[in-house]
């Protein structure tokens, strides 16, 4: 028995395709760190990725933050896992805005000024605990501030391009046929 394993496969073209969307959730896929097999074809999908990382993505921010709010509204923010997701949503867009990189880990945000330990800190003590959250109306005060700021540092940011370049979704379908 395996327990703790998720595997996941995908048709190689659906998802370079994905990628030049740009799909946060296929781009954090090939831009993780943890891995079980790397070689140079790994390192040139991980290029082009990063490559995708761009403005074009704020769509996909703004509807998982929507859609997890939604359930977060239903379950009466008790649920530290749901609510930590929300609060990894709106970092990493944040994160992508100021630096360009697209990172998957809670902790990779702990540089962000908008990073608030103390909450993030409670959650996780929570969801160890098994216990439900309590502190609604200081998490839904914080989420409003990373909400705003998300939004508006992904307008502004020079660090991002506007969208994935032609050459690059033209290499990611050439990867994807060869």
């Amino acid at each position: 028995e395996i327990k703790g394993v998720d595997l996941v496969s995908y048709e190689l073209q659906g998802f370079v395709r994905e990628m030049a969307k740009p799909n946060v959730n296929f781009l954090e896929i090939v831009l993780s760190p943890l891995r079980i097999i790397t070689d140079k074809n790994y390192d040139v999908l991980q290029a082009l990725a990063r490559d995708c990382v761009s403005k074009a993505m704020m769509g996909h921010w703004q509807g998982f933050s929507k859609h997890t709010s939604y359930h977060a509204v239903q379950e009466g923010y008790t649920k530290p896992k749901r609510n930590l997701y929300l609060i990894k949503i709106y970092l990493q867009g944040l994160f992508a805005a100021k630096t360009g990189k697209l990172k998957s880990n809670l902790h990779d945000f702990k540089g962000l000024p908008e990073y608030n330990a103390e909450i993030i800190q409670e959650l996780f003590d929570c969801k160890i605990e098994n216990k439900p959250f309590t502190n609604k109306q200081k998490f839904l005060d914080y989420c409003s501030v990373l909400e705003k700021e998300m939004e508006k540092q992904l307008t502004e940011s020079t660090e991002l391009r506007e969208k994935p370049s032609d050459e690059t979704k033209i290499a990611l379908h050439d990867f994807a046929i060869n």
